[in-house]
């Protein structure tokens, strides 16, 4: 995997676009009566709606006196015709917009989660995750139960590979450590693998324990995903049973971002959290 995501380029190539209008103090409206283009095709390039057409964006840089910046569009153009690795795997992308996360997990500058229930995915062991996706309760073949497996144990990859590690920022709960029904060895190994993971350069891990404040962010986890992209504000991303949502606008993301900051100063620190993963290991 690369940090060269092509959802995340479409972003960019969207960003940029949004950007250089400002810059050329345009309306969508206007660009549209500059190139000879429909609004809507305007709307659908900067929302991200359609793949980006080099016609309509080779236009709008004339429109907008950036020709400049032509070879930059070309080079992501060019990068955004590659398929993400998770594309071959059978059936495995649920929830409806799953996909869309994994391409901007695969690209981001750092992922933000908070899990109160389970250890946050990319954190998970393989025996965890094999306990989690049981196809008795997915209700699905086993072709797609191991393809979503798959998936699962390769997205933690994004944390270690040599070009663009994305920075993990993890909270959970002293509950989510071992309150779940699997042998004892496997809680272990999950244990383990949390204080291995915890050591990594790339990842900071905090454990709000028994008794600390968490009402406040009692609806449910959520993540936030941050980018290299100039005036990108990030996502925040919420799963469903059956479907993907996003929260893309500053206010969404600020409330998430404050909500962040408040299960920061509930939970232990690094170093505290490892310490009470460590008693907890010792106790299973």
């Amino acid at each position: 995997m690369s940090g060269k995501s092509p959802t995340v380029l479409q972003r960019s190539i969207a960003f940029k676009m949004i950007k250089l209008r400002k810059q050329a103090g345009m309306s969508q409206d206007a660009a549209a009566k500059a190139t000879g283009y429909s609004e809507g095709a305007i709307s659908h390039l900067e929302n991200r709606r359609r793949q980006p057409q080099r016609k309509l964006i080779l236009a709008l840089l004339r429109a907008y006196d950036a020709e400049h910046e032509t070879a930059w569009f070309d080079e992501q153009l060019k990068l955004l015709k590659r398929k993400d690795w998770w594309d071959n795997l059978p059936d495995a992308r649920q929830p409806t917009g799953f996909e869309v996360f994994l391409g901007l997990e695969d690209g981001a500058r750092q992922v933000t989660s908070w899990e109160p229930l389970i250890i946050p995915g990319l954190l998970q062991s393989e025996g965890y995750v094999h306990m989690l996706m049981d196809p008795i309760n997915d209700h699905v073949t086993n072709v797609t139960l191991e393809s979503r497996r798959q998936v699962r144990l390769q997205r933690k990859e994004i944390l270690t590979r040599s070009e663009c590690p994305v920075q993990l920022w993890a909270i959970t709960t002293e509950f989510a450590l071992t309150s779940y029904d699997a042998p004892d060895a496997v809680k272990r190994d999950q244990l383990d693998h949390l204080l291995e993971m915890a050591n990594l350069p790339t990842v900071s891990l905090q454990v709000v324990p028994n008794g600390g404040d968490v009402m406040r962010a009692s609806r449910g986890p959520f993540t936030i995903m941050d980018f290299d992209q100039p005036d990108d504000p990030g996502v925040v991303y919420i799963e469903t049973l059956v479907r993907a949502i996003w929260f893309e606008e500053l206010a969404d993301i600020t409330q998430h971002r404050h909500l962040m900051n408040h299960l920061t100063a509930s939970a232990l620190s690094p170093k505290d959290s490892a310490r009470l993963i460590e008693k907890t290991r010792k106790e299973v």
